[in-house]
């Protein structure tokens, strides 16, 4: 018994464990229910050193643009795929952003350094309505932080999937 109730104290002040049983906060009540026609955005394409933009539907779809300094090219290059992703990326994310309560997210606001990036993501819920974070690279943020790394991990995971 005596574990039984330190497993369940554990589970419960986890905040990823109160988003996905109580799914209480805003940004539960901005996503509803799972939904195929939710779309997951990641803009982070800077114009001197390329970047990745990344973008996801409910069904796992993702089209990724992928652009790089290419030495022969003498400047930039770019890649743009599609790839299927497991729903299960996408439903982990979408409970990140749960656990985050991403439409909560202020991150203060000030001017860029010279050629910093500026990486945006966006949600758009099943009624298409739509909302967007952005924050600037040399900044951390930890609501922030743990998504834009989840997205770059499934843009990477993507190099290895068959192409659509």
């Amino acid at each position: 018994m005596r574990i039984f109730t330190l497993l369940l104290i554990a589970l419960t002040a986890s905040p990823l464990a109160y988003a996905l049983t109580t799914k209480t906060n805003d940004t539960a009540q901005f996503l509803g229910p799972y939904s195929t026609k939710t779309i997951i955005e990641l803009r982070d394409i800077q114009g001197i050193f390329g970047g990745r933009d990344v973008i996801i539907n409910g069904s796992g779809i993702a089209t990724i643009e992928a652009v790089y300094v290419d030495p022969k090219a003498g400047g930039l290059s770019h890649n743009k795929y599609a790839v299927q992703i497991c729903k299960c990326d996408v439903e982990n994310f979408l409970n990140t952003a749960i656990a985050n309560d991403f439409v909560n997210i202020k991150i203060p606001e000030r001017l860029g350094v010279p050629d910093e990036a500026r990486p945006t993501i966006i949600i758009i819920n099943s009624s298409g309505n739509k909302h967007s974070v952005c924050k600037w690279a040399n900044d951390s943020d930890l609501r922030f932080d743990p998504l834009y790394t989840e997205l770059l991990s499934i843009e990477k995971k993507s190099r290895q999937l068959k192409k659509l």
